[in-house]
């Protein structure tokens, strides 16, 4: 389905990650530029030759995984 001609909707912080937070349950999500943002409050960007794979972060930890590549 195409979008109208001249629709300017534009969704929300919170309502776009938790659509790809529900994509994560029957696909892999992938960042070609992980900067900052809210998308790194719920999701942990994996090293993935030029891009980045998203994964669900983990909660109720001190410390972030780290982001090198291995």
């Amino acid at each position: 389905m195409n979008a109208p001609k001249g629709a300017q909707n534009i969704l929300d912080p919170l309502t776009l990650t938790s659509i790809l937070y529900g994509l994560t349950a029957t696909n892999e999500l992938y960042y070609l530029h992980p900067s900052f943002g809210y998308f790194f409050e719920v999701f942990n960007p994996e090293p993935h030759g030029m891009t980045y794979k998203l994964t669900i972060a983990p909660t109720n930890v001190l410390r972030a995984p780290s982001r090198r590549p291995s």
